[in-house]
This record gives C-alpha cells, structure tokens and sequence, in this order.
C-alpha cells in the first residue's frame, strides 16, 4: 500500500505521538505472546536490499523511527490476533516524507519465508521495489504465529529523514527486546491461568463423581433397610400362623384324649351306682358313690360331653334305686 500525507508537519507529529502512545499502552496490556526474533527482521532487510539489487535498484536504508512504528504494529497485530495494515502509519513515521508504503503478514516460520511470501504478491512486491529511501522492519511470534511489518518511505535525499544511526537501531532492538520479554511474562501467566482452570475444573469433577457415589450408596442402604424390614414382617407373620396352627393341634389332641376317656368314666360310674343296691356295702358303698360324684361332677366342669351322660346316669340309676327303697 503507497499514500502520500500532505498534512502540515507539526499535525503529523502529533498524531504519530498519539497513537505512539495508544500502541504501547495496548501493548502492556495485551494478550500473551513468545519472543520476538530481531535476526530474523535483519534476514528480512537483507534479502530486501538483495532484491532491490537483482533488479537494479539500489539499497533501502533502515531506519530507527521506521523501525519502532513497525514494531508497534506487530505487537499491536498479535494483541489483537488479527492481521491489517496500520490506518495512521503517515502520522507515526518520522516527518518529512513524500511517500510510505506498509507491508503486513503473518504466519511463516522465519524471516526469510516471510520475505519470499511478500516477494510472491505482485502489490508487496511493488512496495519492496518502490521509490523509496528507507524502511522499518518488525517480526515478532506471538499467540503460537508470527507477525511481520515493513514500513517503507521516501525522505528524497535525507532531507527530514530520521536516518538509522547505530544509537536508534540500538535503541529499536532494545524496544524489541522488551517487547520479547513482556510477551514472554504474558505467556506464562496464560499457561500458569490454563492450568489453573484446568485444575478447578479437575476438583469440581472429583467432587461430583464424590457426590453421585454417596447418594447411591444412601440409595442403597435405604433399600436395604426396607427389604429387612419386609423380611422380618413375613417371618413374624409366619411364627404367628405356626402358633395358631400349634393351638389348634394341642387343642384337637386334648379333646380327643378326652374323648377316649369318656366311656371310662361312664362305666365307673355306673358300677358305683350298682354297688349301692339291695347287696350294696351300705354306708361304705355310699362313699364310694358320693366320692364318684365328686369326681365324676369335677371332670364334667372340663368335658361338657362326659358331664351330659353322667348326669343321665346318675338320673336312671338314682331312679332306680329310689323306687326300689320305696318298695321296703
């Protein structure tokens, strides 16, 4: 890209200064980068004038003001993670000039790929052998990239150009250098804050999967309780039945044992009465009688089927008697 500024020079200065200002703020507050590499801007510088040489135009001379609004772009690109050509590069370079040019990239893994990539388009092409006089270069890796400006311009004769003596190349490489370091602070504390995160995010699963175990685990224990209160329910239930069933059986028992007993005591019975007649043993055989039903009285309490018979018995027999008695 070439445009001429015919701004007065104290408005360009002013505005160079500004956005100077803007840039480095952004860039102390930008995101994480890794170091910049300065031999690669002067492989670019290199194979620039080599160019310019093998098609019969002579060296671009490198310039310290160029040099430092390179710079700040590049550091400005990778903050933004976005490649664009600076709007306001006629305001930052150093005044004097009737001519700049901006190339931009990203992308290639060294200075020199990235000079075949600008060499390769037709439009860069034309800025690295365009009428100019002076040049700034910046490459910088940041955000896992590399970023990559030339600034050109044109000063005709030295006149107003910032010429790159030894102290403002120094004074570049160090803002490049600081640069580097600041980019490389901010890409460990990128690393140190992905770790971080990671590790939260590690102790918040832990504590679910913590969680998810003991609600089973009281899930379970909830269904055991129920399932042993069931199981004794139903064995109480069955111990219940196996004694009802038990009474029944001692009750079935004691009947018919009484039951076998019953034509027993009949026939006592009435054996005793037959005693008590004309050759009866008298007083004694009244006893007898008597005692028998005491006893005979006392076994109708328990069995109501053996009192029934006894007091028929008892009634037929003591008829019986009574009339014969009368008969005397």
């Amino acid at each position: 890209m070439t445009v001429t500024d015919a701004r007065p020079a104290p408005v360009r200065a002013f505005a160079a200064v500004s956005l100077l200002v803007a840039l480095l703020g952004a860039l102390l507050l930008s995101g994480p980068a890794s170091p910049a590499h300065a031999d690669d801007s002067g492989v670019i510088a290199a194979r620039l004038n080599e160019a310019r040489a093998g098609s019969g135009l002579g060296p671009l001379t490198r310039n310290g003001g160029l040099d430092a609004v390179a710079v700040q772009w590049a550091a400005q690109m990778a903050a933004s993670g976005s490649l664009s050509h600076n709007p306001a590069v006629g305001g930052q370079i150093p005044g004097g000039w009737s001519r700049w040019g901006e190339n931009v990239a990203q992308g290639q893994s060294s200075g020199s790929a990235m000079h075949d990539g600008w060499w390769g388009s037709a439009g860069h092409q034309a800025n690295m052998l365009g009428a100019f006089t002076d040049v700034g270069i910046a490459f910088l890796r940041a955000g896992g990239t590399t970023w990559g400006v030339q600034v050109f311009a044109n000063y005709g004769g030295g006149g107003g150009g910032a010429q790159a003596s030894p102290a403002t190349r120094n004074a570049a490489a160090a803002e490049t250098a600081r640069v580097a370091e600041a980019s490389r602070v901010a890409e460990v504390a990128r690393v140190a804050e992905e770790a971080r995160v990671a590790e939260a995010a590690r102790v918040v699963e832990v504590e679910r999967v913590r969680a998810e175990e003991v609600a089973t685990a009281q899930a379970a224990e909830v269904v055991r309780v129920d399932l042993t209160r069931q199981a004794m329910a139903e064995q109480a239930a069955t111990l219940v039945v196996a004694q009802e069933q038990a009474d029944r059986a001692s009750a079935e028992e004691a009947r018919a044992a009484a039951e076998k007993r019953e034509p027993a005591l009949e026939v006592a019975a009435a054996s005793a009465w037959s005693d008590i007649g004309p050759g009866g043993n008298g007083a004694g055989a009244a006893l007898v009688v008597l005692a028998s039903a005491f006893v005979l009285g006392g076994l109708a309490m328990l069995v109501p089927g053996i009192r029934n018979r006894v007091i028929a018995v008892v009634r037929g027999r003591g008829t019986a008697k009574v009339i014969q008695v009368t008969k005397r």
